[in-house]
């Protein structure tokens, strides 16, 4: 039997497939025989009766599913089934999110991850709700008068607090990319786009 989306061979155990178990429980389940080549051919693997102590523990405290390990012999030699149901919940190992996808593991990331998680669990962003918000108006702060007055007098802005936007809005006229800008106690730095350029401060008077 050749491998596929549900069979994986291994010749020896490592506690690194743990990942493919748990990229088993997050897909279709399926089964990873130990003592087995890529062929399918039984090569048999040592200390298969410590294995059968040591591989249902590591799999309780790592993904923490339930999967049925099983030994068999074969023209005298052992070899182990591991066996993994698919999991209606999301299944990490060590904060890593794995999935069996044709013949491959593969870790979920960025959206694949997002997507994942809401198919398994019908969980969306928009379904959250936060306790204890309230919104109150915000008040422009005027950080850098001196600044802010030649800009005024330049017709760049025409009243206090528009500066962020009207770059912005410029930026995304040009088709440039937008800067990023933080404010640390007094002082308001804008991320200048181009490589290398790094930040520039503008400090309260």
């Amino acid at each position: 039997m050749a491998e596929s989306q549900n069979i994986e061979y291994k010749e020896s155990w490592r506690d690194e497939y743990l990942k493919w178990l748990c990229g088993f429980a997050n897909a279709q389940g399926g089964t990873i025989y130990i003592g087995i080549d890529d062929a399918g051919t039984v090569v048999g693997v040592q200390n298969a009766k410590k294995l059968l102590e040591d591989i249902p523990n590591k799999i309780q405290s790592g993904p923490g599913i339930i999967a049925d390990v099983n030994k068999h012999t074969k023209d005298g030699k052992d070899y182990l089934e591991i066996k993994v149901k698919p999991s209606a919940f999301p299944i990490s190992y060590h904060g890593e999110f794995h999935y069996r996808s044709g013949a491959t593991k593969q870790q979920l990331t960025g959206i694949a991850l997002s997507e994942f998680i809401m198919q398994k669990t019908g969980f969306r962003w928009e379904d959250v709700t936060v306790d204890n918000i309230t919104v109150k108006p915000y008040d422009s702060k005027l950080y850098n008068p001196d600044s802010a007055r030649v800009f005024y007098r330049a017709g760049f802005i025409e009243n206090w607090g528009q500066g962020i936007q009207k770059i912005y809005d410029e930026c995304q006229n040009i088709g440039a990319e937008l800067p990023a800008y933080e404010l640390t106690g007094t002082t308001y730095y804008i991320a200048d786009p181009f490589p290398g350029a790094g930040k520039c401060p503008y400090r309260s008077a």
